[in-house]
């Protein structure tokens, strides 16, 4: 039985999903870099041993702040859909922690006891969200 109370409920084994020929594009801030590295390094770690992503198909990109995020974001896939000239929808995950101190951010980057790194959660919603891009059918 599950225990989880917050946090993304494991897939079962049926439902496993191969990422191996995703390419997933983490833009991070390098604002409080004490919380956020081990956000990334969560999430890469994730895409990598729990999903197959190919490591030189995660591809990581560091800004100032917040607030440069949403416009990032667009213009890195723009370009990345230039670059292979296709237009297509593209699944974005919005991870970003709301935390009302310091201590709250550390145990939600995975730093200390009894934390969870929540970018373990925003790697396998990517990875879900870009396999349902993938269902032609319903």
């Amino acid at each position: 039985m599950d225990k989880t109370i917050k946090g993304l409920k494991p897939l079962s084994d049926d439902l496993k999903i191969d990422g191996s020929n995703y390419r997933i594009l983490i833009v991070h801030t390098r604002w409080n870099s004490t919380v956020v590295d081990p956000l990334v390094k969560g999430a890469k770690e994730t895409l990598i041993n729990e999903y197959n992503v190919k490591e030189e198909n995660v591809c990581i990109y560091g800004i100032p702040g917040a607030y440069e995020l949403p416009y990032t974001a667009h213009h890195l896939i723009e370009a990345a859909k230039r670059e292979v000239n296709i237009d297509t929808d593209t699944p974005v995950i919005f991870g970003v922690l709301t935390c009302l101190n310091e201590e709250q951010a550390l145990l939600r980057a995975g730093i200390g006891e009894n934390s969870h790194n929540h970018a373990i959660d925003w790697a396998g919603t990517a990875i879900e969200m870009a396999k349902v891009r993938s269902i032609k059918e319903f």
